[in-house]
């Protein structure tokens, strides 16, 4: 779940984008109908540090990253804004 090499991904950008960002971790999060406070739990990290990534108050750290990717399924590079296209997880992430 590391942020991918551009050459995997011909269109993506090397930036991360918060607006991005900040706008598909709050969509993942409410397209599974969780609160806060639920993820926070699910994730066991506080509330709110989950507000703040939401808001772009604090970038998400990486150990967090990678808890979302996983809990959700879907590519670190999707969540930052690297790439548009969606991609799901196939495989079994090992820590």
């Amino acid at each position: 779940l590391e942020l991918s090499d551009l050459k995997n991904y011909p269109n993506s950008n090397k930036d991360i984008d918060l607006d991005k960002m900040k706008i598909r971790i709050t969509t993942l999060r409410k397209n599974a109908h969780l609160t806060q406070e639920k993820l926070s739990k699910k994730l066991n990290i506080t509330r709110s540090l989950i507000s703040k990534y939401e808001t772009n108050t604090n970038l998400i750290l990486t150990i967090y990253l990678k808890e979302y990717s996983k809990f959700f399924s879907i590519s670190s590079d999707y969540i930052t804004g690297k790439i548009d296209t969606l991609t799901e997880l196939k495989t079994l992430v090992k820590n």
